[in-house]
């Protein structure tokens, strides 16, 4: 998990120079189903260490050419990495897009609710703020089952 929160960081990091990588995150609506997607690919990843993989490939990229599409250009090299995301029923473009969208709501509702925050910045999708809100318990759970690997 630590892995995927490396590659998800930076790819919202490398986004900020990019004008459609935020759009597209933003525009990219949560369901449960894509979350179980999101965390089936994430396990596979983790358990065959493709996820370790790709957070090597994405850093050797020069920081101003980060983007959604490098990062996935860095997935394409790795072809476990593939058919792990593949066999989730996401294409490499909808797992990295899926999982900033994730990431990112997650971490402003956390936010709000320990009040580090008054509201959701209009950077994130507000729909996916009130999904993640609604459905905080299970994706917790998920994520934590992410980390359970790494300890």
């Amino acid at each position: 998990m630590r892995s995927l929160l490396v590659i998800a960081l930076s790819v919202c990091v490398m986004a900020m120079g990019a004008d459609p990588d935020p759009l597209e995150i933003k525009a990219f609506p949560l369901t449960m189903e894509k979350v179980n997607k999101f965390g089936n690919a994430s396990r596979a990843l983790i358990q065959t260490g493709q996820d370790r993989a790709i957070a090597d490939e994405v850093a050797k990229y020069d920081p101003d050419s980060k983007t959604i599409t490098a990062t996935v250009l860095a997935m394409q090299k790795h072809q476990a990495a593939i058919a792990a995301i593949e066999a989730a029923g996401l294409t490499p473009r909808e797992y990295a897009v899926l999982g900033l969208a994730l990431m990112t709501s997650v971490l402003m509702v956390t936010m709000k609710r320990q009040g580090s925050i008054k509201a959701i910045p209009p950077s994130v999708s507000a729909e996916n703020a009130a999904f993640v809100e609604q459905n905080y318990d299970a994706i917790q759970k998920l994520m934590q089952g992410l980390q359970a690997p790494l300890k």
